[in-house]
C-alpha cells in the first residue's frame, strides 16, 4: 500500500492492469503531472522477467521474488 501513497498522485486515473501467466500482477496510473506509474508485485519464490512497452517506450528488468516495484516515466515524449 505504500508504493501506491508514495508514488501515485491524488488525481491519478487507473489506465490498465493485467496478470499474465507468469508475471507480476501490476497496475499502471496516468498522474495528473503526465507521468505514467507502474506498480509491479511479485509473491513468488524466484525472479521473474518484466518487459513494458507504452507508447513507443520500452524497459526490460527483473523483479525479484517476494518484491513490489514502482516504475514512473513521461508520457509523452
Amino acid at each position: 500500500y505504500g508504493q501506491f501513497m508514495k508514488f501515485i498522485r491524488r488525481g491519478a486515473v487507473r489506465v490498465d492492469s493485467s496478470e499474465p501467466p507468469g508475471a507480476p500482477r501490476n497496475v499502471v496510473f496516468l498522474d495528473p503531472d503526465g507521468q505514467f506509474v507502474l506498480v509491479a508485485a511479485n509473491a513468488g519464490r524466484s525472479a521473474v522477467p518484466v518487459a513494458v512497452s507504452c507508447g513507443g517506450r520500452m524497459f526490460a528488468t527483473t523483479l525479484p521474488p517476494q518484491s513490489v516495484a514502482t516504475y514512473r516515466w513521461p508520457a509523452a515524449p
